[in-house]
């Protein structure tokens, strides 16, 4: 008799458990089906506003900023047995918008004139009123423009070469020479004058933004090395030069060396610039007087030396999957528990009746 009653207390037990393993199996399927369910309609729901968000960028791109345009003259360059030009934009002391000779910067030559577009609104460029920029043009077969200044008053405007045999030296490859090219309309904007990297002055106005004393620095800083293995020149040399190309005398030059933080072997005594700086040296155009943050802007097809300014920050998106969590794993170790359990009972009250 007491077998029987406890071979039934441990087949109930078992039967328990199954059940219950049974209901939470049961309980963890339908959560997941729930949660699948929910992250299908979240993803649709994502999904439709994406089609509105593009079908809205579609409208604005076909309708907005048809004005943000600027132009330039290719019949003027003398260049011939290209396929296309290219427009480079960068800001002043900062980065560039698209790499150099990417497909971005491609402009559009429709009608066949030789006059090429370059729409910045159709390539994701914005530029601020109250910054300056640099412009430099290209084709597919590695000629180019030199650095000419950037407003927004110069949407609309068309750039051209004046003449076919001014040529300045390459800012970032004193090897390679650019043509000079200015705007039509704009006066304001002229080709900017930039250090190049052995140390000469190319261009004529100076960033409105920047300063001649900080052109300086910023050549000291970044440059110098380069110009003391490729110039030919030893420091005294190629320090007076450039000061001097720059209007830099000097009373400033020692200040600008310490600025850079750099180690020269320059002294007064031996400097052939004048004694006194000019009276505009460490002033800007727009009255500011600045230090050694000026940019030397231009690209070249063969430098690298300008990063891109696509400045896209892709924010990295979590996955939206979730991962349903359910109380199976720790159900499944009670009724196991409570199995062992019963069968421990049972052995031990099996034994003690047999002693008995």
């Amino acid at each position: 008799m007491f077998k029987k009653l406890a071979s039934i207390a441990l087949a109930a037990t078992m039967l328990t458990g199954t059940a219950a393993i049974a209901a939470s199996a049961a309980e963890t399927t339908d959560d997941a089906a729930v949660a699948a369910t929910e992250q299908a309609a979240v993803g649709a729901d994502d999904s439709s506003v994406g089609a509105d968000d593009s079908s809205v960028g579609a409208d604005s791109s076909s309708e907005v900023g048809s004005g943000n345009v600027i132009n330039f003259d290719a019949n003027s360059t003398g260049w011939k047995n290209f396929k296309y030009c290219m427009c480079y934009i960068y800001e002043y002391a900062g980065d560039a918008f698209k790499d150099w000779g990417v497909k971005a910067t491609r402009m559009k030559d429709d009608d066949g004139d030789g006059v090429w577009t370059y729409d910045l609104d159709k390539a994701g460029i914005t530029l601020d009123s109250s910054k300056y920029y640099g412009v430099l043009f290209s084709n597919d077969v590695g000629m180019q423009t030199a650095d000419l200044l950037l407003t927004t008053k110069c949407f609309g405007d068309t750039a051209y070469v004046k003449d076919q045999s001014q040529k300045y030296e390459n800012t970032s490859d004193s090897n390679k020479s650019s043509n000079v090219a200015y705007w039509k309309s704009n006066t304001d904007c002229q080709p900017m004058k930039l250090v190049t990297s052995i140390g000469n002055i190319v261009g004529e106005q100076i960033c409105p933004a920047d300063s001649a004393y900080g052109m300086f620095v910023k050549f000291l800083k970044d440059t110098l090395n380069n110009a003391r293995q490729f110039s030919g020149k030893d420091d005294q040399t190629l320090i007076d030069d450039t000061a001097k190309a720059l209007g830099l005398g000097q009373d400033l030059i020692p200040e600008a060396i310490k600025e850079a933080g750099v180690e020269v072997s320059w002294t007064a005594a031996k400097s052939s610039a004048s004694k006194t700086s000019d009276s505009s040296a460490k002033t800007s155009a727009n009255g500011t007087t600045s230090g050694g943050s000026s940019s030397s802007g231009s690209g070249s097809s063969s430098s690298g030396s300008s990063s891109s300014g696509s400045s896209s920050s892709s924010g990295s998106s979590s996955s939206g999957s979730k991962s349903v969590s359910s109380g199976q794993e720790t159900t499944i170790f009670f009724v196991l528990g409570g199995v062992m359990a019963a069968a421990a009972g049972v052995v031990f009250l099996s034994r003690k009746r047999k002693m008995d």
